[in-house]
């Protein structure tokens, strides 16, 4: 298991990496190693894990900056929903950096 790694966290301003570490059984949260407005991720994917022998690895979460930055991490299957809900919540309609996500086929 990692000692240390790094958290997003996903405000309704802005999108955050907080780096954290393992102290025993718990998480401590260490400083913000970057911090952008929200308006500034043009896309979200959450990609596909998949399950062997071992276990399950995690799926990829994917962010595209509209300056083509990408941010790639690792969803473990626990908090699945929740990059399910940030890749809805990035995904949206954005008319402040004017873009718009793809409308669904109705057929």
């Amino acid at each position: 298991m990692a000692e240390s790694g790094t958290l997003l966290a996903v405000t309704s301003d802005e999108l955050v990496l907080i780096g954290y570490r393992l102290h025993r059984v718990s998480l401590v949260a260490g400083q913000v190693l970057l911090s952008m407005p929200r308006g500034q991720a043009k896309t979200a994917l959450l990609g596909r894990g998949w399950h062997g022998i071992v276990g399950t690895a995690p799926r990829p979460l994917t962010i595209v900056l509209v300056n083509s930055d990408t941010w790639r991490l690792e969803v473990f299957w626990i908090d699945r929903r929740d990059a399910k809900a940030v890749v809805r919540a990035l995904t949206t309609e954005r008319d402040a950096t004017g873009w718009r996500a793809p409308a669904s086929s109705g057929t």
